[in-house]
């Protein structure tokens, strides 16, 4: 009988609970490595478990579907960065310094290797999953822009900002912080872009967006 490297890797027993959680952690990052390489279309659970060096009944036993994983790993991927928002926002060292830090990691975020694999994938794909497409939208952008409209919201309600819909303050002040930057890196075109470039572009997009949306006290 051949062993398979799940089977190899861990001592035989019933696992603990730490490392029931490493297993799967490991399952979903090689999942989305698999999906990034060779797009939904592509991807098998055969493919997943041979890489992963686990059954196919192992995958099976916890996602029944390739959506319900493809789900899972955008669930696990959002779960892992969405601190890297909440974390800023939480926190709120002043609503200009906020924004900024925002921005900047929205930049880390979005210019990462497999953030811009899995944006080419659903590009490429969404015509023919489209639920897929409309799983990756709710689970990743949909969540931050949330975050960062709840933020505004609350400026807006302490008189700092004058805004009528912090949604659409959220995506502008987004917007203006991707610039150009994102469709470059997609395309790649961007070439090189230190990180005090990427600052000065989202310093110019916080400078913008306060211009629109900061309150401005009448004189009497």
């Amino acid at each position: 009988m051949v062993e398979t490297q799940e089977q190899t890797r861990y001592a035989p027993g019933r696992p603990a609970a730490d490392e029931i959680a490493e297993r799967h952690e490991r399952l979903l990052t090689i999942a989305a490595e698999v999906f990034v390489d060779l797009g939904f279309a592509g991807t098998s659970m055969g493919e997943i478990a041979r890489r992963a060096g686990v059954s196919k009944n192992t995958i099976y036993a916890r996602y029944s579907t390739k959506s319900e994983l493809f789900s899972g790993v955008m669930r696990f991927r959002a779960d892992r960065l969405l601190p890297r928002f909440t974390d800023v926002l939480l926190t709120d060292r002043g609503l200009e310094k906020t924004l900024q830090t925002f921005g900047e990691n929205l930049l880390d975020v979005m210019l990462e290797p497999q953030s811009m694999g899995f944006r080419r994938r659903m590009i490429s794909e969404a015509i023919l999953f489209p639920d897929i497409a409309r799983q990756y939208w709710n689970l990743g952008p949909t969540r931050s822009r949330k975050l960062l409209s709840a933020y505004l919201d609350a400026r807006a309600k302490s008189g700092e900002l004058d805004l009528d819909d912090p949604q659409e303050a959220a995506i502008h002040f987004i917007s203006l912080a991707q610039g150009d930057l994102v469709i470059k890196a997609e395309l790649g075109v961007l070439g090189d872009f230190s990180p005090a470039q990427r600052q000065a572009a989202v310093r110019s997009a916080v400078r913008l967006f306060l211009k629109s949306y900061r309150k401005v006290e009448l004189k009497s």
